[in-house]
């Protein structure tokens, strides 16, 4: 079982991003401490540009993220989109 979610995110300046270098890179941060790296993530196929996605501060962009299930609540998500 997964535990997924949509999340919309933005970062500081808007840029192209490869849209499958990001798949690994959403990180979920547990109430108990521990983390866990994202399995799969699933952009809006409008948005996707010959396997770039645009984000910025005026780009937000909502993806479908999934992470292992966890008995513990998740406490914040993260993602590095450099």
């Amino acid at each position: 079982m997964m535990r997924c979610a949509n999340i919309t995110f933005t970062t500081v300046h808007t840029r192209n991003r490869v849209a499958h270098l990001i798949n690994q890179n959403f990180e979920a941060e547990y109430f108990d401490g521990k983390t866990g790296k994202s399995h799969s993530v699933t952009f809006d196929e409008d948005e996707l540009q010959a396997g770039y996605i645009k984000v910025g501060p005026n780009n937000p962009q909502t993806v479908y993220v999934c992470f292992t299930t966890s008995e513990t609540p998740i406490k914040d998500i993260s993602c590095d989109v450099k």
